[in-house]
């Protein structure tokens, strides 16, 4: 009785300890997948005016610097000297400098990581007849809304809105400001051409005029 007794025992703790075993595995696995997710994401996140980034090249730190991204979307990158890196991904910002000093012969083989410190506000101003007009904030970890959903989060159209002339105000990185009419009826009720949407981004401003009687 007792041996049979010890040995459902011994039973038991195998089976558990296989189950606790099975499930660290799945736990790290699970903690290893979310964590490839976050840096996934992080490298993809669009650098903008104003965001506080710094700059680290492995086994070179000398050459590491934090700065915050000037009006021009520019930062001064060690040796290199003025750098454009405003609307591009961090992978790509990363991937750039690593190019420069290639081509200047400073680095062989350069490994650059950019982290971005502080997140610049992040907003698209909406003004004329849409309910709520003013200033929409981007949750920092998006780059872009449609603009159909971004006129639906500011109360949408007035009734006097002209939604066919809708304009887009955007500042490039060399500075110089661009509009763009866009058709946003269409795209409300599905008839734009080959289902096109218009993405807005942090720093645009979008002016709904009214109807002229």
């Amino acid at each position: 009785m007792t041996t049979s007794l010890t040995n459902t025992r011994r039973r038991s703790r195998a089976t558990f300890g296989r189950l606790l075993a099975w499930c660290t595995v799945l736990a790290v696995g699970l903690v290893g997948s979310v964590s490839a997710q976050v840096a996934d994401d992080a490298a993809s996140y669009r650098l903008n005016l104003r965001d506080e980034i710094e700059v680290q090249i492995f086994d070179e730190n000398d050459l590491n610097t934090s700065q915050r991204i000037d009006g021009r979307g520019q930062i001064r990158v060690q040796l290199v000297g003025t750098v454009v890196v405003a609307g591009k991904t961090v992978r790509e910002a990363e991937d750039f400098i690593e190019s420069l000093y290639v081509e200047k012969r400073i680095l062989r083989n350069p490994m650059v990581t950019i982290r971005v410190l502080q997140y610049a506000p992040r907003e698209v101003n909406v003004l004329g007849e849409v309910g709520n007009p003013g200033a929409m904030l981007f949750p920092a970890e998006i780059n872009e809304m449609d603009i159909v959903d971004v006129i639906a989060k500011s109360g949408g159209f007035t009734q006097l809105a002209r939604r066919n002339r809708v304009e887009v105000t955007r500042i490039g990185p060399d500075g110089k400001a661009t509009v763009r009419e866009i058709n946003v009826d269409d795209m409300i009720r599905g008839r734009s051409r080959d289902g096109a949407r218009f993405m807005v981004r942090p720093g645009d401003t979008i002016s709904v005029p009214a109807i002229i009687f």
